[in-house]
């Protein structure tokens, strides 16, 4: 890897550890799926239901298919060991 790319990959993680601040050192309780009025509430209705994920600390967050929300979205999850 060379220093630009390190140096992004850097820059990109300080990012997302403060985008995400809120989600480090949480517990997901639980998941479903959106209610209808929650995804006309965001300008989602005719979509699929999106997924909900619910914190410990009763905080929710909703993947978006991109950063503008245009509609739900996906997240990779690696089924790693603990």
């Amino acid at each position: 890897m060379s220093n630009t790319q390190l140096d992004e990959t850097m820059r990109a993680t300080k990012y997302y550890r403060g985008e995400y601040k809120a989600l480090l050192g949480r517990k997901i309780m639980d998941v479903r799926a959106m209610f209808p009025e929650e995804m006309d509430n965001i300008g989602w209705g005719g979509h699929e239901p999106g997924a909900v994920f619910i914190l410990d600390d009763g905080a929710m967050f909703i993947p978006m298919d991109d950063d503008n929300g245009f509609g739900p979205g996906a997240l990779f999850v690696d089924g790693g060991r603990a």
